[in-house]
């Protein structure tokens, strides 16, 4: 910050993220650089999409401070699907699912590709128990991203959808890459039992 003489803002959004991600978290200190940066490069998504974390870190009840900034996103490029999916999981955290569900299929139809809409997207329907359409995202979501933690919750929604046969070769092959858990051991024994 010295060198840059306070004018960089790439200096000090990677600072801040720094503040908001690390173990000790300095979220008063992060949430002053990404204010300043903000008017620095007021164009820069990057800036509101961190200060709106910073703030929803800092106040995890209140959400409102938060989706300012992400809606600040959305005046710079009204097709940003990350700005779109950071409003669809506020919407996500306060349980209305029709408002989240809304731009989670908005963030989709911006970007097809965009990974993370289709993850958070099934998580939503995991958390509505509609496990059939969470299977539906989760299989798009591991065409684009196919990890291993991706894999495990892609079980975890087969299982809840009582989908017990397919279940089993997913934790298997997780299993044989030393991916493993007791819940993972849980639902492959019931698996087990229920597919015969």
């Amino acid at each position: 910050l010295t060198s840059t003489k306070n004018k960089n803002a790439e200096v000090m959004r990677a600072i801040a993220e720094t503040y908001i991600e690390s173990e000790n978290k300095s979220l008063d200190e992060a949430i002053a650089l990404l204010e300043n940066a903000t008017k620095l490069d007021p164009k820069n998504e990057d800036g509101h999409l961190l200060l709106g974390d910073a703030l929803l870190e800092k106040t995890p009840a209140n959400g409102s401070p938060a989706i300012v900034s992400y809606k600040k996103v959305l005046e710079i490029n009204p097709k940003s699907p990350r700005g779109i999916v950071r409003i669809a999981k506020l919407y996500q955290r306060a349980q209305n699912f029709e408002e989240a569900n809304k731009y989670y299929q908005e963030a989709k139809s911006v970007d097809a590709t965009y990974a993370p809409a289709y993850r958070e997207n099934a998580e939503l329907n995991m958390m509505f128990k509609q496990n059939t359409k969470a299977i539906e995202n989760w299989k798009k979501y591991l065409e684009l991203n196919n990890s291993d933690d991706a894999r495990y919750r892609f079980a975890t929604a087969m299982y809840s959808g009582k989908q017990y046969c397919e279940v089993i070769p997913e934790i298997e092959g997780l299993q044989s890459k030393g991916f493993n858990n007791f819940y993972m051991e849980r639902m492959l024994t019931y698996s087990y039992y229920e597919c015969g």
